[in-house]
């Protein structure tokens, strides 16, 4: 997905997976992840053997203890030439307790 939806209440774990696996036609190794901000997630990125190439694993978890909205950006910097640089949009919702 090109999106991610972190949606709960505040005090509550948080978080979303994205598995990321390129096409045959167009194999990568991704060289960098950042958040645009980072002040309300945190995020891991494991890599494994698929069955095709490699597969990316991305966990998104929230950090914001109070209630309220925000939109980030994970930038993901790759090895290809076709696409050099992946988005992944982060948005979140905390509810109240």
């Amino acid at each position: 997905p090109r999106a991610v939806l972190l949606m709960g209440r505040a005090g509550k774990p948080i978080q979303a997976h994205v598995r990321i696996e390129p096409y045959k036609i167009n194999p990568f190794d991704i060289k960098d992840a950042k958040a645009e901000d980072g002040k309300n997630i945190v995020f891991k990125l494991k890599k494994q053997k698929g069955p095709n190439g490699k597969i990316f694993d991305l966990m998104v978890s929230n950090l914001k203890s109070d209630p309220g909205r925000y939109v980030d950006k994970i930038m993901l910097t790759t090895t290809s030439k076709i696409s050099p640089s992946l988005t992944v949009d982060v948005f979140g919702i905390i509810h109240k307790k």
